[in-house]
């Protein structure tokens, strides 16, 4: 049920990510608004907002109760981005459908169906980790059982 689910997600996903603009590098402001208009199309608002500006430093949001993305931003580019899902029990649904979102935020060639199945197979084969590689950004996916938590790591 769960993978029909996330098909059917990264299906409908998929359709509004080609209008995006693709970009190896990404500057704070871009991926904000990726994020932002990812998360209205496709989810009807489920997070708030985010703004960055093309400044140095690390921006905390809380998106969702449990949930949190941190963006830490050089002078004109994301560095890297991490979301966190606390409490995976409640928010284990919103999470991966976050992931593949982030992901394309980043990257509008990102492949959501790959980057889902590697993380299909790490469940499958109870790992707690899975890395995923393209266009040059790497993304790593954990389950951290110690902490009670999901993270996406994000290295443009």
């Amino acid at each position: 049920m769960k993978k029909k689910l996330l098909a059917c997600i990264i299906f409908i996903s998929q359709l509004f990510l080609a209008q995006l603009a693709f970009a190896y590098t990404i500057t704070p402001s871009t991926f904000a608004d990726n994020f932002n208009r990812i998360n209205q199309r496709l989810a009807g608002g489920m997070y708030r907002a985010i703004k960055l500006n093309d400044k140095r430093g690390q921006y905390n949001f809380s998106l969702a109760p449990y949930i949190n993305l941190t963006v830490t931003t050089t002078d004109s580019q994301v560095k890297n981005i991490n979301l966190i899902c606390n409490r995976p029990e409640q928010t284990l649904e919103k999470c991966i459908r976050s992931t593949a979102w982030i992901g394309s935020a980043v990257d509008s060639k990102f492949n959501q169906v790959k980057f889902m199945s590697v993380v299909n197979n790490m469940f499958d084969n109870r790992k707690t980790t899975a890395r995923y590689q393209q266009n040059g950004v790497s993304y790593l996916f954990k389950v951290d059982k110690v902490s009670q938590r999901i993270v996406l790591e994000i290295r443009p």
